[in-house]
């Protein structure tokens, strides 16, 4: 049967949709020289800016509503669900990929609907909804993949109900078996399969098999994978090897949760509660799902959370008796009890109120800095100054 010209123009606007990952060149060829509509172009355009790490000219572009055509409503759904998720934005991203799946079930019968079905998955397990992953799931059985890179992101959302459900032996197995199948859209989907199975391995608390996915992650190119190795490697090293946090804003800019994760641990590390609050706060307002209250963390038991409880002894008030203290007859004696009893780093302020019953000037502060250099030489310790604050390490 003789295709119709509007099926005609669908197919063809979606094979120009796949050159953005398979030929670039041919893409802005026939981004210059076909009759796209205006609402076509911006919605290529759109999609490659996305893949040039252009997050926020790419939502620019989706800032127009489409009344007639119900499946480029569709797709514009589809992306800004894609940037919104990329962003750690997930009601905005479920909100969007539902309203996308509406548009193409509204056509007899539509080749992208699978695309967002999968994202929709992506998104869910994301925010480790593990009932709605498997609603979605659901509905993804029926839908038949078109071309080899749908049967990826079928099996990428399978990949990530392994994941969030902390099937690792299926995960490795499943993986191992997609390896195997020659698919030549393979490695653009390859960094998300290998950060599913890293996740799952950190869950178990098994760092070497971390280490070894870390290592053929490194290989593949690209910004995701950039900022993701960054991120990985950065917190794998913290808990296995007590290494320092370092890490840049420029590296995440278009990752802000990544970011943030890394902002939070490194806050409580140095035992600065109310900033890793305020970010913390941030986290929660786009996933109160995954960022409880109190520093609480009700997803798996990941990196990010393992190295939350590594540092959760620098959460809380000063726990100090101070009639106890006051008892105390030397200086020397009230400092060793103070930093006895709180593992938390403590304000120069609040030290010189406790030892001396004084407010922070330079003649206090300076005799607070000889008695904590005292208290280091008698009970060999070594204490950490940082940010007008002292806590033994």
């Amino acid at each position: 049967m003789k295709k119709s010209s509007t099926e005609e123009n669908t197919l063809f606007f979606l094979d120009t949709w796949k050159l953005v990952h398979s030929n670039l060149r041919m893409f802005r060829y026939r981004l210059k020289q076909h009759p796209f509509s205006i609402t076509e172009k911006k919605i290529l355009t759109s999609f490659y800016l996305y893949n040039k790490n252009k997050k926020d000219e790419a939502l620019d572009l989706l800032k127009i509503k489409i009344q007639d055509d119900t499946f480029l409503e569709g797709i514009r759904y589809y992306l800004k669900g894609l940037i919104y998720n990329q962003h750690g934005h997930f009601s905005h991203a479920i909100e969007n990929l539902n309203n996308s799946v509406e548009c193409f079930k509204k056509q007899k019968a539509s080749p992208f609907i699978i695309n967002s079905l999968c994202l929709l998955v992506n998104v869910y397990s994301n925010r480790r909804d593990i009932q709605k992953t498997s609603e979605v799931l659901d509905q993804l059985i029926v839908v038949e993949p078109q071309n080899d890179s749908q049967k990826l992101q079928k099996q990428y959302a399978q990949m990530c109900y392994y994941s969030i459900t902390g099937q690792t032996k299926n995960a490795v197995s499943f993986y191992k078996k997609i390896k195997g199948q020659s698919n030549p859209q393979f490695e653009i989907y390859r960094p998300y399969f290998l950060v599913n199975l890293f996740n799952l391995h950190a869950t178990d608390k098994n760092f070497d098999q971390c280490f070894i996915v870390l290592d053929e992650y490194k290989k593949i190119s690209g910004c995701l994978v950039k900022a993701n190795y960054l991120y990985m490697k950065c917190v794998l090293e913290h808990l296995t090897q007590d290494a320092p946090l370092y890490f840049y804003s420029k590296d995440f800019k278009d990752f802000p949760e990544l970011y943030m994760q890394l902002k939070v641990i490194n806050l409580l590390k140095s035992g600065d509660t109310q900033e890793a609050a305020k970010v913390w706060n941030t986290l929660s307002h786009h996933n109160k799902f995954l960022y409880d209250k109190n520093f609480t963390y009700t997803g798996e038991k990941s990196l990010f959370y393992q190295a939350i409880q590594k540092h959760l002894g620098n959460i809380g008030e000063l726990t100090i008796d101070e009639e106890k203290l006051n008892l105390m007859e030397t200086n020397l004696e009230k400092m060793a009890y103070i930093f006895s009893v709180c593992r938390a780093p403590i304000q120069n302020e609040e030290l010189i109120r406790l030892i001396w019953n004084e407010e922070l000037t330079e003649i206090s502060l300076q005799r607070l800095r000889k008695l904590v250099s005292d208290y280091s030489k008698k009970y060999n310790a070594k204490v950490k100054a940082f940010d007008a604050r002292y806590k033994v390490v």
